[in-house]
């Protein structure tokens, strides 16, 4: 596949763009879940108000 001393950056690039995108989207999932957890909650105790 790769000849004598081809350069690979391109594909390293690639490897760390893709890390990069996934670690964003988790952080943006994980923020996500926190806030609906919390929202949940407020609701549930706003609804045990009289």
């Amino acid at each position: 596949m790769f000849t004598d001393k081809e350069d690979i950056t391109g594909i390293m690039m690639l490897a760390l763009i893709c890390i990069f995108t996934s670690s964003i989207i988790a952080m943006f999932a994980a923020i996500v879940h926190q806030l609906l957890q919390i929202t949940v909650e407020l609701q549930y105790e706003n609804g045990l108000t009289v």
